[in-house]
């Protein structure tokens, strides 16, 4: 995990280490990655996952030197925020800075990470970005093992719609996300379906209602939800961890045991064109 300090780890790590990601047969290692200045809360994080006594969590450490980063690695969760304050320095030098964060970490991915490592860029800003950058300064790291996170977008999108219906956000499905996951997207409801919606038809728990003939109030989908996406990434971006934590959690356990059967899920990938 790079820049485990941040406050997602506290609710990520009982996620990975409880066998709900990666099977309760699998024991894992975890390796906690920041800067010196945050030593002090990376053994403090060690000290309370050992405390806590997972099965499954065969060990957890700390590292502060950039070297010892990703040696044998599987998975690498990127979590670097590059903070975007207008006040104090242009989006420019902030995309610079992203580029120089992962010209750091794509080489020595490619050196100490085990050749079929699985890259996620996770965090509140240019997630899209972190995954390119990683992707182009890290030749050799297989395309498809490098996703950026798009759950949380999905997952508040699919709560907003919930909360106008007045139904459990877990019966909205395919909701898809576009474009940059953490900048300019788009929330496409065009597929997306409802299971278990009261209304006038009722059919068997598998049987979906498209979401957009549920709704018909269409000046509130073209109007109210598509303004609400600006609110819906800031409540994203200063969540405290539950939901970039889950999110996380759910993208890995679909990687390695597959999402549910005719699910769409979105995630950020490196386009071919199509």
């Amino acid at each position: 995990l790079i820049s485990a300090s941040a406050s997602i780890c506290y609710q990520l790590i009982p996620l990975l280490a409880s066998g709900e990601v990666f099977g309760m047969t699998t024991e894992i290692s975890i390796h906690l990655l920041d800067s010196n200045q945050f030593k002090d809360i990376l053994c403090g994080i060690v000290m309370e996952a050992e405390d806590m006594a997972f099965p499954l969590l065969h060990s957890i450490s700390e590292h502060t030197e950039i070297d010892e980063a990703f040696i044998q690695a599987d998975i690498i969760i990127v979590l670097d925020d590059v903070l975007l304050n207008h006040e104090v320095q242009s989006l420019e030098n902030c995309i610079r800075e992203v580029g120089e964060i992962c010209q750091v970490y794509a080489p020595l991915i490619e050196k100490n990470a085990k050749s079929g490592v699985r890259v996620i860029s996770s965090g509140k800003t240019f997630v899209n970005l972190k995954a390119m950058m990683i992707m182009t300064y890290g030749q050799s790291i297989k395309p498809e093992n490098v996703i950026a996170v798009a759950t949380s977008w999905e997952s508040a999108a699919k709560a907003m719609l919930a909360r106008k219906l007045n139904m459990n956000a877990a019966g909205v499905k395919d909701v898809i996300v576009w474009g940059n996951i953490t900048g300019c997207n788009y929330i496409d409801l065009s597929h997306a379906k409802l299971y278990g919606y009261d209304c006038a038809i009722w059919g068997p728990a598998n049987f979906p209602h498209p979401l957009l003939n549920m709704i018909y109030d269409s000046k509130w989908i073209h109007s109210e939800f598509l303004s609400a996406q600006s609110s819906l990434s800031s409540r994203v971006c200063h969540s405290v961890g539950m939901l970039p934590a889950h999110a996380v959690a759910t993208v890995l356990r679909y990687w390695y045991h597959d999402s549910p059967p005719g699910q769409i899920v979105s995630v950020g990938i490196l386009t071919k064109g199509k």
